[in-house]
């Protein structure tokens, strides 16, 4: 899962950046409205985390050319104590869900992540492909010959890699869904990541691997 952060408080935004990746999902942010609404327009999220207050004067406008630009990735808007009504009404503009502030991060998490199921991006909690199986509860990979733990990155390269059923997704794709469209990232960046998983799927003895076609990218096989 892959999420952008749009607000002024960084602090807060890096407390929410932080909640996400322990539960190995991406996150861009950016304090900048004009750019927010920019990468709002890219099919690049799971999920779009809006503060209402800080970056546009009329939030429930902005939900609405959103919506009539064709968007239809879910909204989560984090709403100041005692606008309940603005959060209302970005509801009825087309906002999927809203959050009071303060909020506890647990919560926060639980209703980003399960509107981003509801964008398609809903995995079980076992993915399985060939030999292998992944947990999203303990970020292991795990065959009959073993397990292993995989870091963020890893991780999420991994999920992207099993529910690509056999797609080969090019490097740059990986790249932007993992790391950010503006991160920098590299294909070297995510071929050194590629190699550190390959490493693991050959310890763990697994008989899927990843395999790679040029100019089209990397994929699982059996």
């Amino acid at each position: 899962m892959r999420f952008l952060i749009a607000g002024k408080h960084r602090q807060a935004m890096l407390e929410m950046e932080r909640a996400l990746a322990r539960v190995r999902c991406g996150v861009e942010l950016t304090t900048d409205g004009a750019k927010a609404l920019d990468l709002c327009m890219e099919d690049a999220f799971d999920c779009l985390v809006l503060d209402a207050s800080a970056l546009w004067a009329d939030v429930v406008q902005t939900v609405c050319g959103i919506r009539d630009a064709g968007v239809y990735t879910p909204i989560f808007l984090l709403v100041e104590k005692g606008h309940r009504r603005l959060g209302i009404a970005a509801l009825n503009a087309g906002a999927d869900d809203f959050l009071l502030k303060p909020f506890p991060l647990e919560e926060f998490v639980a209703r980003a992540r399960a509107l981003a199921r509801r964008n398609g991006s809903f995995a079980p909690s076992v993915l399985t492909w060939g030999d292998l199986s992944l947990s999203s509860q303990t970020f292991e990979m795990r065959t009959e010959g073993g397990s292993a733990h995989l870091g963020n990155r890893e991780y999420q390269i991994m999920e992207l890699l099993m529910r690509g059923h056999g797609r080969p997704i090019p490097a740059e794709e990986i790249a932007g869904r993992v790391w950010g469209a503006e991160s920098g990232a590299t294909a070297e960046g995510v071929w050194v990541h590629i190699c550190a998983l390959r490493g693991k799927l050959r310890a763990i003895g697994a008989k899927t691997h990843i395999g790679t076609y040029r100019g089209q990218g990397y994929v699982l096989e059996e």
